[in-house]
């Protein structure tokens, strides 16, 4: 990717430190390119590594994968050895710093900056931003388990601010917008008397898991769409 690449070796380390000379040696002959060796480091799989965002970790246990077919669904049990691609820690901490302090039993914070935002305004720029960041770690073999977390802190900072904003209570705020389990719903009326549903963002079910087709999937979200000078729901 780029000029950034993973080399998986099986064998031993000395198998590991062979492969980096001769490349090095193979860039520098062959194509003029000088490896750097403060960046070029021997690993052991069983620790993680950092590539493209991810951590990846070999990973012992068994795997089931579900094969859709033409004669339907089956069921295949994969190899005991995976490689698996998880969300970094540190990544996580300074994402969840938008919301509150995860040692703080991940209970989500006012954010009076969004105060002076429209409601729809405020959920808009909390889905803009999950949306974003769960996206790109979708194909995270952890992701169900980390974004729990920070779907619950994100979730309650979203109504500590609504609440803020209404001067009311936590409780209230969640009560007046839920539709089902797991369901929040924040209805605009429109000038002609129409009304439109908008759900916060708070379960990976919401999640676009499919194929990616867009042509740049490191796109940051554009959150001055919805802090313009119009309201958002007037437009």
């Amino acid at each position: 990717y780029a000029d950034d690449f993973l080399i998986g070796v099986d064998g031993s380390k000395a198998d590991a430190e062979a492969l980096k000379a001769w490349l090095a040696e193979f860039l520098e002959t062959e194509l003029h390119l000088e490896l750097s060796e403060q960046k070029t480091l021997v690993t052991n799989a069983k620790d993680r590594v950092r590539f493209l965002g991810y951590d990846i970790k070999k990973w012992s246990g068994k795997r089931k994968i579900r094969l859709h077919t033409a004669n339907g669904i089956f069921v295949k049990r994969t190899t005991t050895q995976h490689l698996a691609l998880l969300m970094p820690r540190d990544k996580v901490h300074e994402f969840i710093r938008h919301y509150g302090k995860p040692n703080n039993q991940w209970h989500g914070e006012r954010r009076p900056r969004l105060l002076h935002l429209s409601e729809l305004e405020i959920m808009m720029t909390y889905n803009s931003e999950l949306r974003g960041f769960l996206n790109f770690y979708s194909l995270a073999d952890n992701l169900s388990a980390v974004a729990a977390n920070i779907l619950w802190m994100a979730s309650s900072s979203f109504f500590r601010t609504l609440a803020n904003k209404r001067q009311s209570s936590l409780s209230k705020v969640a009560r007046s917008m839920k539709r089902g389990p797991g369901e929040y719903v924040l209805t605009i009326t429109k000038a002609n008397g129409k009304t439109r549903d908008y759900r916060l963002f708070c379960s990976t079910r919401q999640l676009n898991r499919g194929p990616v087709t867009w042509t740049d999937p490191d796109l940051k979200p554009n959150l001055w769409a919805f802090q313009a000078h119009t309201e958002l729901g007037e437009r």
